[in-house]
């Protein structure tokens, strides 16, 4: 057994439901895994970060199955369970993961679970995915984990320099010499190439997304119900303008910021990944009464 293997088993301890697969319009097969909740109240859909694997996500998805929040986690194209073949051969882009594949999930999921309110809780690039996925603004209610605009003005000094240097020069390199960004470069998992060229592209023009893609590509505005976001003070890849500019594109949602210092809550470090690990349940607890009051209103 391979230690990916090995790690989806323990993943699966405790857990109903269990994985199964979805098939994008254009044919790709995706892995995702359902971990359900008896008499759910919702159901919840998390929108994974650039580079990390869903499975990293399940501990977060049993506690809140554990609180009545049937929990859906799916790997985007070329990530962890949905990955098939060489990846050098992939030619997703990140529009292919928003507007294919999420909402490939989201149809699924609404097939599923037909009259449950349905919650998406997007992680970084999941965040993001927010306003660029055609129907994902049409959830009951959204939650932002370490979410930003990932435009690199927003990174001060020596920090700043340090992010030019990944997207103009780290991410172009490699890819052509790949033929994808191996994971060992720092991101996490290997990601197609096409991806973090777009996302290269992106965090290089001011205003990120806003100034990336057409007005009329984006759906920031037409987000119109709870927002719960979260952020943290020792996050490096999330810093607080970054936070700031993407919250201010939802002009119409009822955004509720909850900007947490480093010691706070009992964790002595957050970062950018700190919310989904292991003694995080504190603001898990957080989160999910924050959705319940909010599917239940």
């Amino acid at each position: 057994m391979t230690s990916q293997e090995t790690q989806a088993a323990r993943d699966d301890v405790g857990t109903v439901g269990g994985a199964f697969s979805v098939v994008t319009a254009d044919g790709a097969t995706l892995g995702a895994h359902e971990h359900r909740a008896q008499d759910a109240r919702s159901v919840v859909v998390i929108l994974g970060a650039m580079a990390t694997p869903s499975r990293f996500y399940s501990r977060f998805a049993q506690h809140l199955a554990g609180r009545g929040l049937t929990t859906i986690r799916f790997d985007y194209r070329g990530v962890g369970a949905s990955r098939a073949g060489a990846l050098a051969r992939e030619r997703a882009g990140i529009l292919d993961w928003t507007h294919r594949d999420v909402e490939a999930v989201l149809a699924s999921v609404r097939g599923r679970h037909p009259g449950l309110p349905l919650v998406l809780v997007g992680h970084s690039l999941g965040g993001q995915a927010f306003g660029i996925a055609p129907s994902a603004h049409t959830a009951d209610a959204h939650v932002l984990v370490a979410s930003q605009s990932g435009w690199v003005g927003h990174w001060p000094g020596v920090a700043r320099v340090r992010m030019e240097v990944i997207w103009r020069l780290l991410i172009p390199s490699l890819t052509r010499a790949y033929g994808y960004l191996p994971g060992w470069s720092g991101i996490g998992e290997d990601v197609p190439a096409r991806v973090v060229q777009d996302w290269a592209r992106w965090c290089t023009t001011p205003g990120y997304v806003t100034g990336a893609l057409p007005a009329d590509a984006l759906h920031y505005r037409d987000v119109r119900g709870g927002v719960l976001a979260w952020s943290f003070s020792d996050d490096d890849y999330a810093p607080g303008g970054g936070v700031a500019e993407l919250l201010s594109w939802l002009t119409r949602a009822q955004v509720e910021h909850r900007a947490v210092r480093a010691g706070e809550s009992g964790l002595r470090r957050i970062g950018h990944f700190g919310f989904f690990r292991e003694g995080s349940s504190a603001l898990w607890d957080e989160t999910a009464d924050w959705i319940l009051a909010r599917v239940s209103s």
